[in-house]
């Protein structure tokens, strides 16, 4: 049997089954061989608990009636094995109908053929991704006043903190940007929830940045 995940550079394929027409479902390409013919096959999801929540299954179907025309077509009836298609599709449901929770799922596909022999791919790792990331920073408390900074090393209010949290990412990217929304300074936090930061007033040169109003952003994408 012959399997091709999809192309991806991580350890996992991420998908987010909100249906907003990014990422909804993982399409999985399929290739499977057999010297006489495939009879049956199918696709199982396991939970990270190693219980099935989802399975796909094909198989030969064949005359089962027990009536005289049942009698007569399975008389008839010629092996031809099951059609295999190119590929298969989770949508991120369980057998249930509901959603899958968020988390890491392991996908299985085996295969049968007529003399009853059966392979299966290794476990391929699959995590629903639902929720976007989330953070949450704030200035320096006391009003307006304490939104201003002089950084000009007289030992007074000569950096801006940045208290802030929020999910694990792989990257968060923070950025200060002047009135015309132009980045000058920026700062990556990989692998992590954001942490506290504290602004110079310098920019990415290390020259202090005139006078004015600066804005603070901090962004995230997630796979």
């Amino acid at each position: 049997m012959l399997f091709r995940s999809p192309a991806t550079s991580w350890d996992a394929y991420h998908f987010s089954p909100n249906n907003d027409g990014t990422l909804d479902d993982i399409v999985l390409p399929l290739t499977i061989t057999d010297q006489r013919y495939v009879k049956s096959f199918d696709l199982k999801v396991f939970d990270a608990a190693g219980a099935v929540v989802r399975t796909i299954a094909n198989k030969e179907s064949r005359p089962e009636n027990q009536d005289l025309k049942g009698l007569v077509d399975r008389l008839l009836y010629v092996k031809k094995g099951v059609d295999v298609p190119s590929e298969l599709v989770w949508n991120g449901l369980t057998d249930a109908g509901s959603a899958a929770p968020d988390g890491r799922y392991f996908i299985v596909v085996s295969a049968t053929d007529d003399n009853g022999n059966t392979s299966s791919t290794e476990r391929w790792a699959a995590v629903v991704d639902t929720l976007p990331p989330a953070v949450k920073a704030s200035g320096p408390a006391g009003g307006s006043d304490a939104l201003i900074f002089s950084p000009d090393g007289d030992g007074n209010k000569d950096s801006f903190p940045i208290a802030q949290e929020g999910s694990s990412e792989d990257l968060w990217k923070a950025e200060i940007l002047d009135a015309a929304g132009a980045p000058v300074r920026a700062w990556k936090q990989e692998k992590a929830a954001p942490s506290a930061l504290s602004w110079d007033g310098k920019n990415d040169s290390g020259q202090v940045v005139p006078d004015g109003v600066y804005a603070y952003r901090m962004s995230a994408t997630d796979r």
